[in-house]
């Protein structure tokens, strides 16, 4: 059967970029229900990484305090599209960010005019671009920002010598490039002397396999991305920053003059909040992304005037797990959360209609009946659910998307709970005649079909 496309916790989602597709991760809220519209913030993480890093912890964060959030790989990174593979380019990923912002815009469980973003270490250079140049941003946040510019980027790399050689470095790369099709590559992380990496100095986080060492990451960086990095100033777009800004920073943290010096720049509404912590543990230690998630989380509920949303009524939970796990044969959760004499009551003529006893009535009786006679075209969609402390009651809608036969139909459930488990629901129809004219016709087109041609 088929089920609602979006649902509380990680989304995979696919959505075009300039001819590449984009794969990401929307985070929704426990929650989250069927109908729910919420503010979405769009999560930009430091630069080679992809989403599964710090993308997934901080689009957690964000939907466990009540918001939508979108992970993404850029171009040239993860699961996404796009060549030379491990290509660094802060302009491509602005340009990924406005195509993701157009993506949200069209999904049903997000408020098309409630769009955050948030940048995280260097993915706060790329957001402070974006932010810039897109309206459809109506906040912006950053933690730990690596915020690039003229002044600083010598102190890392060796100074202008250095950035001069990289800078010529990324110059052959490219010719080499576009005469042969091959990209010349060096470690993103590699602390060892003369190792010419991206990241050269030590971190522990990107060899950590508990930490930024996940499987999908690769340990690759395109040498034509040394241009755009060691070229760009991501203070310069703080004045064309109009929509309210909260900065999260602290003495630890990479370059904290130049995120002072953004500060001063923006002439909109504006908030810094300095606290502690070294640099990398705001990818992904306790307390510290806790703590930041929760400063731009209340920063984008302000500008959004969205009030944290109340958690599910237990009983509410458990009917929404009901309809995940019946649509997925979750046989396991039927044997922790049905009581042992559970009954299911469907009235009518039909043949989904009596008393269905126990797991096998649920899954071997109804269950397996509906799927027989809709011949996998037929689904359904939780529209909403109330919970109380007795029971719980729910509306959704059964479809078929067959040729042969018509249906779209509402019915409202009433469940009795007692100790976790649902121990008799009840069924019923909006429209008791239509159901039970689709299930007996379906039957009837099922039988005509096994029927043995005539001698």
């Amino acid at each position: 059967m088929e089920t609602q496309p979006y649902q509380p916790g990680p989304n995979r989602v696919t959505f075009p970029s300039e001819g590449e597709t984009l794969v990401g991760t929307l985070f929704l809220p426990a929650s989250y229900q069927p109908g729910d519209q919420l503010p979405v913030v769009l999560v930009s993480g430091p630069w080679t990484q992809v989403k599964e890093q710090i993308g997934h912890r901080y689009g957690q964060q964000l939907a466990d305090l009540g918001l939508a959030a979108l992970a993404l790989d850029f171009r040239f990174y993860g699961e996404s599209g796009g060549e030379p593979r491990q290509l660094e380019s802060t302009q491509a990923k602005v340009r990924d960010l406005h195509n993701a912002v157009t993506f949200l815009q069209t999904v049903p469980a997000v408020q098309a005019e409630q769009v955050g973003i948030l940048g995280v270490c260097a993915g706060a250079s790329v957001v402070a671009y974006a932010a810039a140049a897109d309206p459809r941003l109506r906040a912006v946040a950053t933690v730990a920002a690596w915020l690039q510019h003229p002044d600083t980027t010598p102190l890392f790399y060796g100074g202008p010598e250095g950035v001069q050689q990289r800078l010529a470095l990324a110059a052959q790369a490219q010719t080499k490039f576009e005469q042969t099709g091959d990209m010349d590559y060096v470690p993103a992380y590699d602390p060892a002397e003369g190792s010419g990496a991206a990241m050269f100095f030590p971190i522990d986080y990107y060899a950590n396999p508990e930490r930024g060492a996940v499987p999908t990451w690769l340990n690759r960086f395109a040498v034509v991305g040394w241009q755009e990095w060691l070229e760009m100033d991501a203070v310069a777009p703080a004045q064309n920053i109009r929509v309210p800004v909260q900065l999260v920073h602290s003495d630890g943290s990479a370059l904290p003059q130049n995120v002072k010096r953004f500060f001063e720049a923006l002439p909109g509404q504006k908030d810094l909040h300095w606290t502690e912590g070294e640099h990398t543990q705001f990818y992904d230690q306790e307390p510290y992304v806790q703590h930041a998630a929760r400063v731009v989380a209340d920063h984008f509920r302000r500008v959004f005037k969205a009030p944290a949303k109340e958690p599910r009524h237990p009983n509410a939970q458990l009917v929404y797990d009901f309809f995940q796990a019946f649509g997925t044969v979750d046989k396991a959760w039927f044997d922790r959360h049905l009581s042992p004499d559970f009954v299911w009551h469907l009235p009518g003529h039909s043949p989904i209609s009596g008393d269905w006893h126990g797991l096998d009535g649920a899954l071997n009786g109804i269950r397996a009946t509906a799927m027989r006679l809709g011949n996998g075209k037929n689904g359904f969609e939780l529209l909403d659910v109330f919970g109380h402390d007795g029971g719980a009651v729910s509306i959704h809608r059964d479809f078929y998307t067959g040729d042969d036969n018509h249906f779209d139909l509402r019915y409202v459930i009433h469940y009795r709970i007692a100790d976790g488990r649902i121990t008799e629901l009840f069924e019923i129809p909006f429209n008791q005649y239509e159901n039970d004219r689709f299930w007996n016709l379906q039957q009837q087109n099922l039988a005509a079909t096994q029927q043995e041609p005539a001698a």
